[in-house]
């Protein structure tokens, strides 16, 4: 797996990719870096437009297409027409989440949660996730081996004050990549999970400053993420550089959760 391409070693030669939340932040800067490693990038997203524009400016043999992830045959379709395209499958990004502002603006406390907030957020997030890799998992072993990356929270690992019903769908998330792990592992599935700190995905985040403030000095680093940082790690999890790595959860976080805040 992998070759030689300009002088540098490229990744992903022949290999089919799925990122799923494609045209969003994290998502447009892996599918960059994947196609640039020589992947054929399928960009899977709610908002087919973006993810079309983004499959041409990848160009070669880079695709879209438009689903949902909270329809469950949407879910299947996206795994069916991938493969019925490309032949295999071999590495799939579930990055793709429900983050509206309507979603974030409700989702607070347990105490004030709703039954249909909560059910809304794991039906999109845990449920949509837990089933890409269930219907990926057939064409991965086709294809002897593959890799699966999970995109969950810090917010997963940690409590807060608001966020609840968000934290207890990227929390199943964890416990679906531990499982897809054990139980695929000698079929030469790896899946591994990447918990992201904040990651600056947008100029209101940059522009932000009372959230800087408040953050950044916490972060060990020095600076909040972007989203090429978050990329390399997804990209180097689906590669044959971490195959030795199964069934873990990687913070991409600056340091953010490595020590206890402190002043000073």
């Amino acid at each position: 797996m992998g070759g030689v391409a300009a002088g540098r070693v490229s990744r992903f030669d022949g290999e089919v990719a799925i990122v799923t939340g494609g045209a969003g932040g994290i998502g447009s800067a892996t599918c960059r870096k994947l196609a640039a490693e020589g992947a054929r990038v399928v960009v899977a997203d709610i908002d087919a437009a973006r993810a079309e524009a983004l499959a041409a400016e990848l160009g070669g043999e880079a695709s879209a297409v438009g689903f949902d992830l909270g329809v469950a045959d949407d879910v299947e379709r996206l795994i069916t027409e991938t493969v019925g395209h490309y032949g295999r499958l071999d590495v799939l990004v579930n990055n793709a989440a429900l983050r509206t502002a309507r979603v974030m603006q409700e989702d607070t406390t347990v105490e004030t949660m709703t039954v249909d907030g909560f059910r809304e957020a794991m039906d999109v997030n845990a449920l949509g996730s837990a089933l890409a890799c269930k219907h990926a998992i057939p064409h991965l072993r086709a294809a002897g081996g593959g890799s699966i990356v999970n995109l969950t929270s810090e917010q997963a690992l940690v409590g807060a004050n608001i966020g609840s019903d968000y934290a207890a769908a990227k929390a199943a998330i964890i416990a679906t990549t531990r499982m897809v792990a054990t139980q695929n592992g000698r079929d030469g599935i790896r899946c591994n999970a990447v918990a992201p700190g904040l990651i600056v995905t947008s100029e209101r985040i940059r522009e932000n400053v009372a959230l800087m403030e408040a953050v950044v000095p916490h972060v060990l680093l020095g600076r909040l993420g972007e989203p090429e940082d978050v990329a390399d790690l997804i990209c180097f999890l689906a590669s044959t550089e971490a195959r030795y790595i199964t069934g873990q959860v990687l913070r991409c976080d600056g340091g953010y959760l490595a020590h206890m805040p402190a002043p000073g």
